[in-house]
């Protein structure tokens, strides 16, 4: 893999291959997350890692879906270009995935991490209508140090400008004029591998923000 001590990525990789779920486009009715959407009678976006629906195809995407009432899928978005270590795991998406669904509250979109920070992305969802995006995150981090480059993923939060998720979301809102959502990664700590070296952080957090003018 042209990296040092390549043995445990492998290992991971596989990990992932093994817990991936395959979304299959049209008609497909999500089963996972069917109770507790039920429950909230909501529209849900979530994050997975799935694999290809192509036969024979093994790549894995970063992706959001979106869920409707019925628990059938309205739609899905692959994440374009994978961060950093990121391509260790996941394929390349397709601009064909940045999409806005219809919903009976407004037309709603979102983007994957540093997606929200990429100003054609963000012109594309404005083109397309949204008026509701939902911005997911894998954590919370902050950065400290006196030059603010150590980042700190202990989950500790604020001041909101030393961490670009708070800066990224208000830029979302006041420069496509949509109401934003952002919500990071909640997983039991159970799930989590001791070995992993994050295990202890506490990185969950949430936030939603309104266009200046509403």
């Amino acid at each position: 893999m042209g990296v040092p001590n390549a043995m445990p990525a492998r290992r991971s990789i596989f990990d992932f291959l093994r817990a991936e779920l395959r979304v299959v486009l049209p008609n497909a009715t999500w089963v996972a997350a069917g109770i507790g959407r039920r429950a909230a009678s909501a529209v849900c976006v979530i994050g997975v890692s799935e694999q290809d629906d192509r036969p024979g195809s093994q790549t894995l995407y970063n992706t959001m879906v979106y869920i409707a009432k019925d628990g059938s899928i309205l739609g899905r978005h692959r994440k374009l270009m994978p961060t950093y270590q990121e391509r260790f795991f996941w394929g390349m998406g397709n601009a064909a995935d940045l999409l806005v669904i219809d919903t009976g509250f407004g037309r709603l979109g979102g983007l994957i991490c540093f997606e929200n920070h990429v100003t054609l992305f963000k012109a594309a969802m404005a083109t397309k209508g949204e008026e509701i995006h939902a911005a997911c995150w894998p954590g919370y981090w902050r950065y400290t140090g006196e030059r603010m480059d150590t980042r700190d993923m202990s989950g500790a939060v604020g001041p909101w400008h030393t961490c670009d998720q708070d800066a990224a979301i208000r830029e979302y809102a006041f420069e496509t004029q949509t109401f934003v959502v952002s919500a990071n990664l909640i997983q039991p700590p159970e799930s989590v591998p001791d070995n992993f070296p994050y295990k202890e952080s506490d990185c969950r957090r949430s936030s939603k923000l309104r266009p200046s003018w509403k």
